[in-house]
């Protein structure tokens, strides 16, 4: 099952020399950031937005404004190629996939922009590896200037330290899982021959007991701080890891934070285990939206305290 990931970043609006106009509620003649986005995702509901050059289609499918917040559901997808889909119990093919068929996957999103506030923050949901981010920044940036000359949007990766430091303080790290994409060559040199080593992952596991923390937020805060790579977290002659993973938990709560890139320190919470999973093999709308309001409280806390 693709891990379901929830990313958060900040909305502003610039003007053309990159000054940040606020607040989001009358950014420019009493303009409403939230009002426009609002405009924007009904119109993507009637017009799918096509870009060419990115060979990417876009449309709205949900969206439900209530109070200062918007949320919903977004399908991106590609196309500019063709392929062929199987019917996996059948066996045989159900369609041909032409270049002009984009393969739409649903998106949730949920914004929230506080009237004073100097920005706003937007939550994304991550498909294993599809998201929106991209394709969504371009066209509602476009949308935005056509309505608005002289201004435009930036999209940042929510720098999470402030938020990393709540969850440190409200939470108990409860693992710390050091992961390498691939095997160690010792182990794969007791692999059968012509096996291809991409198709495994390498993962050493430190647990805390029940009730228990695990000892190791001295050597976090460097990273966290972006003063060392994930990398150089643990140094150890037995594995040489490309990633860490750490594990919180947080008033019930467990909470996975990737420590992909902690020179921008981004985050993506890994939501697989809180969100209840449809037919249709995409969350239920009703859980990602519990969790994602969840994550938001901590951010405002964080950002807004």
């Amino acid at each position: 099952m693709p891990l379901i990931g929830l990313a958060t970043y900040t909305l502003q609006v610039l003007t053309a020399t990159g000054q940040v106009c606020s607040p989001v509620g009358a950014f420019h003649d009493k303009k409403d950031l939230l009002a426009v986005v609002n405009e924007y995702l009904e119109a993507r509901k009637s017009t799918i937005a096509k870009h060419d050059a990115a060979q990417t289609a876009l449309r709205t499918t949900r969206s439900t404004r209530s109070g200062r917040s918007i949320s919903g559901i977004i399908e991106r997808g590609e196309f500019g190629f063709s392929s062929t889909l199987l019917d996996t119990d059948k066996a045989q093919v159900a369609y041909n996939r032409r270049p002009q068929d984009a393969d739409l996957l649903p998106h949730y999103f949920l914004l929230d922009a506080p009237r004073l506030a100097t920005q706003a923050v937007l939550i994304l949901e991550r498909f294993g590896q599809s998201g929106i981010k991209g394709t969504l920044e371009i066209d509602l940036d476009a949308y935005f200037r056509e309505d608005n000359p002289g201004f435009r949007l930036r999209f940042s990766p929510l720098v999470p330290r402030q938020l990393f430091d709540l969850y440190l303080k409200k939470g108990r790290l409860i693992r710390v899982r050091l992961v390498k994409y691939g095997a160690p060559s010792d182990i794969a040199d007791k692999f059968d021959k012509g096996h291809n080593e991409t198709e495994v992952t390498t993962e050493i596991r430190i647990t805390a007991h029940r009730g228990g923390t695990v000892p190791l937020l001295q050597r976090l805060r460097p990273v966290l701080d972006g003063r060392k790579d994930a990398s150089e977290f643990i140094q150890l002659r037995s594995i040489e890891y490309d990633t860490v993973k750490i594990e919180l938990e947080i008033s019930g709560t467990r909470r996975t934070i990737n420590l992909d890139n902690p020179d921008s320190l981004r985050a993506t919470t890994d939501v697989t285990q809180e969100v209840d999973i449809t037919s249709n093999g995409h969350p239920d709308f009703a859980s990602i939206d519990r969790v994602a309001r969840e994550i938001l409280a901590d951010v405002n806390k964080a950002l807004r305290p």
